[in-house]
């Protein structure tokens, strides 16, 4: 139980920080750049790409240094501020929940200390795309490895507390809609791209989630949370313009990626001391963002399986990365499935490659020698060709998609102490619920704003069902509204949108929208762009080949009582946002390795996308020790004729080793 609490309050912690900082952060830098950023819509018959470039706004004094990180200097400079501003909010918003959600002595949790730290969030890897209609976009990756000391106490059970927070991934910022009119922007959403990778470290009671089994459950939860609040399709939002419409802004899924598992190859018998080897029985873990896990079928004794099966999962940006796990299947009570490897790649790579991909399985970030062909099939929404909401044979296959926004109910027949509403939409079997709304200090109970949208996948039978709205007092129904599916198809854009009385002077305030996936030779596919802004036609695209040349500078450890230990240098490259790791090979006993250009291609889709280099120690027991980091921008290293020696980095300071990095256009 006490297990639980801790999750629920770093929960808590982590949102309301990053509510804090980004709007925070925001706000300082969107508001002198408004006027730069709009721009008249160019027409859509142009295939060339809109994205702007981030260095372009940046001035040439300060664009000499590695790191791009303007947003981080401002993070910097406000943080003091930013942790006060958000231990408060933790504070008077998380124990409010713990009153309310959490059952006996529990109820008493209180934070007896938030300090926040004084390790600010940093922001790197900024790229902007500019959409269609005058919205905008821009992606960066978010780190944070925070010294906080947060502290916990419940009646009867005592206290605990998180001495840590590290948390790192890739955030998408949607400034939508823009006006001629101040403020400008009516509304800032953002959210995770990806599942961020989250560590947490606990005292007192819950010390016991050091153990790295248990730690691994308690982050996966901690993500899972995350993953329902701030990760895509599911945005958090800061409103700039009060009187905005939420149906407005609504940032709805792009389209479908069908991603079929192909094949296998190079898996390798299982060797026994006793009897005979075991040819491994294969499936795959397959899953989109942080969508639902699909398991593909089960190939029997067979070190080349072939599936051939195929899952459609909604696309909301092409960053999202697609993550493949395949296991060995044992049936025996006490054997556990064997796992084989894990691949991930993101949409925007299938695209540049040519929606096949045969990914290489790894395991503790080495190549195992098995492979895996996927192909990724993607097409937008169609609003006239309703023939796909026929075609879903199985739960694995879309037609469409519903959506229901519920925004605000108005007039209820209530005193505002008796007040406690939400509206429950139903559709065919499924019901989903919003928040309930009840009288609070700068909440009208009577007029209560829900501002949330439901996702209806629509699979085989459940595509003209009829949507019910109904509006709820506690257990007691107000008042209801049905929208018909011949209704909707009939809507101009198929889409309701309506402020509906539904008894007496009350009425709920929605929107119904219905989307299908295109039949058959009615609307080809339509290829995405492989960056991030996904209304971008694919433009020309360039490969690079990042070499690592050779490195100095690297010192002999001195050891009490042993030999002195001349380092075994390896490097981690990441390229972009993609979740790739290139490691390099390990030059034993060398302060100055040589590597004789060992490289690995990449797509470039901007020139402002980052190459991060981490380099490690390489220790026969226990971890390997971290030697430093760099970044650069690709368009940097280009430019400055292809050869750069970085520097690298510990705790944002030089320790005089460097690393002799090439780019080369190929």
């Amino acid at each position: 139980m006490a297990r639980q609490t801790t999750i629920a309050a770093v929960a808590g912690l982590v949102l309301g920080s990053i509510t804090t900082v980004f709007a925070t952060a925001l706000l300082s830098g969107a508001s002198s750049k408004k006027k730069k950023i709009v721009k008249e819509e160019e027409p859509e018959t142009e295939p060339q790409s809109r994205g702007l470039d981030i260095v372009a706004m940046i001035p040439p004094e300060i664009n000499q240094a590695e790191n791009v990180n303007f947003l981080s200097d401002i993070l910097n400079r406000l943080w003091p501020y930013i942790a006060a501003a958000g231990a408060d909010m933790v504070r008077e918003t998380v124990e409010p929940m713990f009153k309310e959600m959490m059952p006996g002595p529990l109820a008493s949790l209180r934070f007896t200390k938030i300090d926040l730290g004084k390790a600010p969030i940093l922001l790197d890897n900024v790229i902007v795309h500019e959409l269609k209609n005058g919205n905008v976009q821009f992606d960066l990756d978010v780190t944070w490895d925070s010294d906080s000391d947060i502290q916990l106490k419940a009646d009867f059970i005592g206290s605990f507390g998180v001495k840590s927070i590290k948390l790192s991934g890739r955030m998408t910022f949607l400034l939508k809609p823009l006006t001629n009119v101040l403020p400008i922007v009516s509304a800032i959403q953002y959210a995770f791209i990806n599942p961020p990778e989250l560590e947490l470290d606990f005292t007192g009671l819950a010390n016991i989630a050091d153990f790295s089994i248990i730690d691994k459950t308690i982050r996966s939860i901690m993500q899972e949370v995350l993953a329902s609040m701030v990760v895509l399709p599911y945005r958090m939002m800061y409103r700039m313009d009060l009187g905005s419409d939420f149906r407005e802004f609504y940032q709805h899924p792009v389209g479908v990626a069908r991603i079929t598992c192909v094949r296998g190859r190079g898996f390798i018998v299982e060797k026994k001391m006793l009897g005979k080897g075991d040819v491994p029985d294969v499936y795959c873990n397959i899953k989109l963002g942080c969508e639902q896990v699909w398991k593909t079928s089960t190939v029997k004794d067979n070190l080349s399986p072939e599936w051939n099966e195929s899952k459609d999962f909604l696309l909301s940006d092409n960053d999202q990365i697609i993550s493949l796990e395949a296991w060995d299947e044992d049936k025996g009570p006490l054997d556990s499935d064997d796992y084989l490897g894990t691949a991930r790649v993101t949409v925007g790579e299938f695209l540049l490659a040519g929606k096949t991909m045969e990914v290489e399985l790894q395991q503790d970030q080495q190549g195992t020698g098995a492979f895996v062909t996927l192909h990724c099939d993607m097409c937008r929404f169609a609003t006239t060709d309703l023939s796909g909401l026929e075609r879903p044979k199985n739960a694995n296959q879309l037609g469409g998609l519903l959506t229901v926004i519920v925004t605000r109910a108005l007039d209820l027949p209530l005193n505002k102490k008796d007040a406690a509403s939400f509206v429950k939409v139903t559709h065919g079997s499924q019901e989903f619920v919003t928040g309930v709304v009840v009288d609070a200090p700068g909440y009208d109970a009577t007029n209560p704003v829900y501002d949330i949208a439901f996702r209806v996948p629509l699979t085989a039978g459940t595509a003209k069902s009829a949507v019910k709205l109904q509006l709820m007092n506690g257990d007691k129904v107000l008042g209801e509204t049905v929208v018909e599916h011949a209704d909707l198809v009939a809507a101009p854009n198929m889409t309701v949108m309506e402020c509906r009385k539904v008894v007496g002077d009350a009425s709920i305030e929605f929107c119904v929208s219905l989307v299908a996936v295109p039949g058959p030779g009615q609307e080809p596919p339509v290829i995405l762009a492989a960056s991030s802004s996904i209304d971008t036609p694919v433009a020309t695209k360039d490969t690079v080949r990042v070499s690592i040349v050779s490195g100095r500078g690297f010192q002999i450890k001195k050891r009490f009582m042993k030999k002195t230990d001349v380092p075994d240098v390896y490097c981690q490259i990441k390229f972009g946002s993609s979740p790739k790791v290139w490691r390099t090979a390990t030059i034993k006993n060398s302060v100055s390795p040589d590597w004789k250009d060992e490289s690995s291609d990449y797509t470039i889709s901007s020139n402002n996308q980052v190459i991060a280099l981490d380099v490690y120690d390489e220790n026969r027991k226990g971890e390997d020790d971290f030697l430093g980091s760099a970044r650069i921008i690709v368009g940097k290293c280009l430019l400055g004729g292809g050869s750069i020696e970085l520097e690298l980095q510990q705790s944002g300071s030089g320790t005089g080793t460097f690393i002799l990095l090439r780019c080369d256009k190929v």
